[in-house]
């Protein structure tokens, strides 16, 4: 059985580029940069207080991330809040190759 498990948390918005690299990184995601930047343009129009999201998921190698991001209904653009959704027992192993030399 996998249970799920959410979290949030609000950051500044200049650091969302490394949050999103990290979080793609942590799930084995490849974020490319067309990527980041549609993120960015998705997040134009969105209020948490509104129940407006951007939603992106991060489906890994390793894991399967749902994101939803809105900027802060207070702090405006400067403020994003960001809500993660995974499961427990989601983790699919990463074939590891071994080459004799």
């Amino acid at each position: 059985m996998k249970e799920e498990i959410e979290y949030g948390f609000w950051f500044w918005s200049h650091k969302l580029k490394g949050i999103l690299y990290m979080l793609a990184q942590l799930s084995n995601y490849n974020l490319e940069e067309t990527g980041m930047e549609s993120i960015k343009e998705a997040l134009t129009g969105t209020n948490d207080e509104l129940d407006l999201w951007a939603k992106k998921c991060f489906d890994g190698r390793q894991y399967h991330l749902d994101l939803q991001l809105a900027y802060d209904a207070e702090q405006k653009s400067e403020m994003i809040h960001i809500k993660l959704k995974t499961k427990i027992g989601s983790f699919r192993p990463v074939p590891v190759y071994v080459q004799n030399t």
